[in-house]
């Protein structure tokens, strides 16, 4: 048997994998995809691979339909607005200290480090990203030392998620 799976629930900019629960990869070419039901104004397509990534782009009901050696078999994927909101990390160049590399690391990015790296401009490091709301924290580690790094930037998109996010620097203690 071949069918997908159950139904797939996520949100809009958030990918989903589609694929054959059992997929033979000598006969890979036995599989495709095809959309065949969308939101009116998404965009979304799918290839013709044995295993593909749809790309919601609008709220609502997406049906896949694959079709395999076995027969056709559906999937529904519901698809949720973004709860995500824009939010900015900030760190002057004068407060870190010569480095070759920086990347930014917090909870939002399970805490690894060149996962994340920020963008210079005006002698101010600074990394933009979507997340849900609430309070966030974020540390800019040069060159991989945690021990170099000057703080924690604090960040939030709000209690209720509404607004523009509010960036401010830690208290140093001096």
């Amino acid at each position: 048997m071949h069918h997908p799976g159950p139904p797939r629930f996520t949100s809009v900019g958030q990918t989903v994998e589609l694929a054959p629960r059992r997929p033979d990869a000598d006969d890979a070419d036995a599989f495709s995809w095809t959309l065949t039901e969308t939101p009116p104004e998404s965009a979304a397509t799918l290839g013709s691979d044995a295993v593909e990534i749809l790309e919601p782009d609008e709220p609502g009901v997406y049906r896949a339909r694959l079709s395999a050696p076995d027969g056709d078999h559906d999937q529904t994927v519901r698809v949720f607005p973004d709860e995500r909101h824009p939010v900015e990390f900030t760190a002057h160049a004068d407060e870190l200290p010569q480095m070759d590399e920086i990347s930014v690391t917090g909870r939002f990015n399970d805490h690894r480090l060149g996962i994340d790296t920020p963008d210079y401009a005006d002698h101010v490091f600074s990394f933009e990203t979507r997340l849900l709301p609430g309070e966030y924290t974020a540390t800019f580690v040069p060159d991989g030392n945690f021990r170099e790094a000057p703080g924690t930037r604090r960040s939030s998109t709000g209690r209720n998620g509404r607004g523009s996010p509010s960036t401010r620097r830690p208290r140093t203690g001096r």
